[in-house]
Order: C-alpha cells, then sequence, then structure tokens
C-alpha cells in the first residue's frame, strides 16, 4: 500500500470511527489480531480490546471531537498529531462525570498492513486532562 493509502486508512479511522462513531468503520480498518500499546492499564491485544479501549474512552467524553492537526506517513508508520476536545460525561479513572470540558493534546503511530491498522501506540496528555477535570490541582509556582 502506499504512504498515502495508509494516511487516509487512518484519516477514516478518526472521521468516520472516532468521532462519527461507526464501530462498523472500526471493525473494518482494525487487523483482527492487532497489537495496541497504550498506558490504560489492561489493554490486551486484538481488535476486541482495541474496540473495548475505544469504547472506555467514548463513555467517559461521549461529547467528543478528535481534531486531527496533521498526518506523517513513511513507509507502513502513519502518524497523528491531534487534539481531543471532549466533556466529561461517564466515568473516567474513577472519577464520576463532571460535565467539564477539556482540551488534550496526543499523538498516535500506527502500522498499517494489508489495508489494516496492526499496530497501534498511543499517547495523550493525562496530566492536562486530569488537571482541567480538577482531579489534581494546577502547579502553583515556585
Amino acid at each position: 500500500m502506499s504512504i498515502e493509502t495508509n494516511k487516509s486508512i487512518v484519516r477514516r479511522l478518526f472521521d468516520e470511527g472516532v468521532n462519527g462513531g461507526d464501530r462498523a468503520v472500526v471493525e473494518e480498518l482494525v487487523a483482527p489480531d492487532i497489537v495496541t500499546h497504550t498506558p490504560v492499564p489492561g489493554i490486551g491485544p486484538g481488535r476486541a480490546e482495541f474496540l473495548r479501549f475505544l469504547g472506555l474512552f467514548l463513555s467517559a467524553f461521549p461529547e467528543q471531537h478528535t481534531e486531527v492537526h496533521d498526518l506523517i506517513g513513511e513507509d507502513d508508520r502513519v502518524a497523528v498529531l491531534h487534539t481531543h476536545h471532549v466533556t466529561h460525561g461517564g466515568e473516567f479513572m474513577g472519577m464520576p462525570p463532571s460535565g467539564k470540558k477539556a482540551s488534550i493534546g496526543g499523538i498516535e503511530i500506527f502500522r498499517v498492513t494489508d489495508g489494516q491498522i496492526a499496530e497501534f501506540w498511543h499517547q495523550d496528555d493525562l496530566l492536562g486532562l486530569m488537571q482541567q477535570l480538577g482531579a489534581i490541582p494546577d502547579p502553583q509556582p515556585a
């Protein structure tokens, strides 16, 4: 597959799968044996686990939009620079819904093989999110 094709697969995942909430698109684009690398504890390999990971995010933040700022492709990898704009409407890391709005930046890297996402690295600004939700106080000046 070409780099542009790989980028379009990842773009579609965000546009239709994450922002559009279309689970069928996610199932189509994600390989059955995807390997997921995330700081979220307890997420294992496989499409079902990827869907569970995505479901945890969407249930905690049912009002969300992920803004993709940049897609960079090389060989079979696509890197994404994005911002999640969310409203805390469900339980998140033991915190009850607060209704607070937050915006958090993140970077994800996808490996695309045979037209499907085969591997996924995920890193978001969780400290910034927890501060915006009021779970962690903002740092005080020294």
